[in-house]
């Protein structure tokens, strides 16, 4: 028998609960795997056996491994809706498939971490984190956030104007600094920006790569808030605009920012919210806004900037290296590598982890080493 014809013994339940999982239908499992969908449906009745081809494709659709088909019985995961109680921000079920995949990928990513740290005899780093913040014995201000991160307003600033990436450049660093993860992606959900996926070791924040650049900065900082909330066992009423006023006040400290207003303020609020954002490294309309809380906007300022079409910074251009650590989160990326170069991992372990040949290694160590540089 011709090897693509050879059949493999998946098991129908496993194949069903597979496909449920990754809120798939049977029509978009069967396109996506290149199979008829009654084949598909005889194969999760055991009327059928799929080739082995055909079920390395479907494997391959739900993000699963081929062996994962295999198992004698599905596991015990938990379901979309029951994942959805432990995030912050994520989209109400149902999901995409896409965000599906995204989730469960980032919480292997969080417990391969912790794994990895355990096999070179480290302590995930976000216990010292925590330690320096104050946590969990005290919720940190927006003011100690910014000293203890040194996200000053100085620090945030760009060189140069067009530099729009570097507020978040500096943000990121601060935040991975901390042990947490923050990985970087387009999905197509809309509407998503970011949401925290919590972990008493490895904390991870995902943040939306299709956003703007400056707006990637203040959710990356929104879902921390988020994280010092439950961190410290405290609850807000109106958590979501809490997150909001926490990460608007690190960035965008009172003093510095009424200071800032009064030297560049004219009658022209576009041109005052552009020079507040550029100073602050958050869009226009974050300024814009951060200027109405503090009374320095009105209401018509305010929808004036918010409609006023602005330049934005999407990604960080082409490069397949870089925008791989982002997806993995630089942490993540430069702990594998580590762990490589001193054997606590097999090279096939860390290629596998970090979803590339080895021949690519130091082409990952040159980026992620650059996102985590001082």
């Amino acid at each position: 028998m011709p090897v693509a014809e050879v059949r493999a013994h998946t098991t129908p339940e496993v194949l069903r609960w597979a496909r449920e999982a990754a809120q798939l239908s049977v029509d978009a499992a069967a396109r996506k795997a290149g199979v008829t969908p009654e084949r598909l449906e005889d194969a999760e009745a055991g009327k059928h056996l799929l080739t082995i081809r055909q079920a390395r494709l479907v494997a391959a659709a739900y993000g699963r491994s081929f062996a994962f088909l295999l198992r004698p019985e599905p596991p015990d995961e938990p379901s979309v809706a029951a994942k959805f109680r432990h995030l912050r921000d994520a989209p109400p079920p149902p999901w995409s498939p896409d965000l599906v995949r995204l989730e469960r990928e980032i919480r292997e990513r969080q417990d391969a971490a912790v794994a990895l740290y355990a096999a070179m005899g480290d302590d995930p780093p976000w216990r010292e984190g925590m330690a320096r913040l104050g946590l969990p014995d005290s919720l940190p201000t927006p003011d100690t956030v910014r000293a203890v991160l040194d996200l000053s307003p100085p620090a945030l600033r760009a060189a140069r104007t067009n530099d729009l990436w570097h507020s978040r450049r500096v943000v990121l660093r601060a935040i991975e600094w901390t042990g947490v993860l923050v990985v970087r992606q387009r999905i197509p959900d809309q509407g998503v920006r970011g949401f925290l996926l919590p972990h008493d070791e490895a904390p991870a924040i995902y943040v939306n790569s299709g956003e703007d650049a400056r707006a990637q900065t203040f959710t990356i900082l929104h879902e921390f808030a988020h994280l010092l909330l439950l961190t410290a066992s405290r609850t807000r009423q109106g958590e979501e605009d809490w997150c909001e006023q926490f990460a608007s006040e690190v960035l965008m400290p009172q003093d510095e920012f009424s200071t800032h207003y009064r030297a560049v303020a004219t009658d022209d609020a576009i041109g005052t919210a552009k020079a507040l954002a550029f100073e602050f490294g958050v869009t226009p309309f974050a300024a814009a806004t951060r200027a109405r809380r503090l009374g320095l906007f009105t209401v018509g300022d305010l929808i004036a900037v918010r409609d006023r079409p602005t330049r934005v910074a999407f990604g960080d251009g082409g490069n397949g290296n870089r925008n791989k650590v982002a997806r993995l989160s630089p942490t993540f990326t430069d702990l594998v590598l580590a762990a490589a170069d001193s054997s606590a991992v097999t090279l096939t372990t860390a290629s596998r982890l970090l979803r590339t040949k080895v021949d690519d290694f130091d082409k990952l160590r040159e980026f992620s080493a650059q996102a985590l540089a001082d």
